[in-house]
């Protein structure tokens, strides 16, 4: 049995009803925090996916008798196309890490509070009630990790995560720059930082398929929130 997780393209969720500081979220198709290479993600969906994939094709990931990460992390349209790889994804087991994997950029008004970055069933962003936000196998916690790594603002100050930045059942209470799955109101990851106009925050992303997984898409939402004042 083969499974596939997708990603739908990442929701702006602002919480108060007024005029809204507008932000850009973007992912690192480049190997590099140096010179990375940095795509909108307006319009594009994130796929977890099996090595293999190509511009064109999505290869599932295999369901096996262990838990695992998935292999890669890719970018494309919806329903896939013109697919690109995110070559700064790198599992928690790899050697190699990037602190710039996703990034959110504040390209207008004034913040009153920390980003943070959390996941939820659909836009509504009322429910993590998907199979993706726990399985006995990843002790009930979300299969998608994620870890804050720094930001530009006025200097650059980067946390490069090390391998093993987290394990397959990691959560943790919510706190700044530690790492912690993603699941809603309760399980979020968020830095000190705030970002002002033209300033970024850095995150670094990580998603397991654990042994019990169903086979078959699934699909979530990945969502920014911030605040702000009149």
């Amino acid at each position: 049995m083969e499974k596939d997780l997708k990603v739908k393209r990442v929701v702006f969720q602002g919480v108060k009803k007024m005029t809204a500081p507008s932000i850009s979220v973007y992912i690192n198709l480049e190997d590099s925090d140096v010179s990375p290479n940095w795509i909108n993600l307006d319009t594009l969906s994130l796929y977890w996916c099996r090595t293999g994939t190509s511009a064109s094709t999505l290869v599932p990931m295999p369901r096996r008798v262990y838990n695992q990460w998935i292999d890669e992390l890719w970018v494309a349209e919806t329903p896939y196309a013109n697919g690109q790889k995110v070559s700064s994804y790198h599992t928690p087991a790899d050697s190699v890490q990037r602190a710039k994997v996703l990034k959110v950029s504040l390209d207008s008004g004034t913040l009153s509070d920390v980003i943070d970055l959390t996941a939820f069933d659909d836009e509504t962003h009322s429910s993590t009630d998907a199979e993706v936000f726990g399985t006995p196998a990843s002790d009930n916690t979300s299969w998608i990790k994620a870890i804050p790594t720094g930001g530009s603002l006025g200097s650059e100050t980067l946390s490069v995560p090390s391998p093993g930045w987290c394990t397959f059942n990691t959560s943790n209470s919510v706190a700044p720059g530690i790492a912690n799955e993603l699941n809603g109101d309760s399980r979020y990851v968020y830095d000190t930082l705030i970002p002002d106009v033209g300033q970024e925050i850095y995150f670094a992303l990580a998603h397991l398929i654990p042994y019990d997984a169903s086979a078959g898409w699934h699909t979530i939402v990945l969502t920014v929130r911030y605040k702000w004042t009149e």
